[in-house]
């Protein structure tokens, strides 16, 4: 037996219908968007862990991955050692705690790890409201910021 391409066509429309509406009810919006920090950031929006885990990456290894980056490094303050990091889903959130630069007032860092590329990457920097507007607000509740 044939399918008729326009009735397949409803049947894959119908169904993705649905699961949006559904996944509205657990998103709590009617439209089925994410809104707030964070919102727009991808096409399909990964479920969050708002718990914070052990991180797969220490303070030095951070560290050492900030030390490639001679921008951010510099924006840092130069830093030579990180606190261990705290992490929710793929964020991490450390402090300089050491810097070549004695004086300077010691920056936070937010780091997130990209699951396609397999990497960290920093997001934002500062000595305040490092995560402001910059992931979603129960991140940012577990991240302590």
């Amino acid at each position: 037996m044939r399918t008729n391409p326009r009735t397949l066509l409803v049947a894959v429309a119908t169904g993705l219908t649905i699961m949006f509406s559904a996944g509205a009810c657990v998103a709590g919006s009617a439209t089925g968007s994410i809104t707030g920090p964070g919102a727009g950031a991808s096409s399909a929006p990964e479920p969050i862990n708002a718990s914070p885990i052990t991180c797969d990456a220490s303070g030095p290894e951070l560290l050492g991955l900030l030390e490639g980056d001679k921008t951010n490094y510099d924006k840092a303050g130069d830093p030579t050692e990180f606190s261990a990091p705290v992490c929710v889903d793929k964020w991490a959130l450390v402090k300089v705690t050491k810097t070549k630069s004695p004086g300077t007032e010691h920056a936070t860092i937010l780091f997130v790890y990209d699951r396609t590329e397999n990497k960290w990457a920093v997001v934002n920097m500062g000595t305040a409201g490092v995560c402001t507007g910059k992931i979603p607000d129960a991140v940012a509740t577990g991240l302590g910021c």
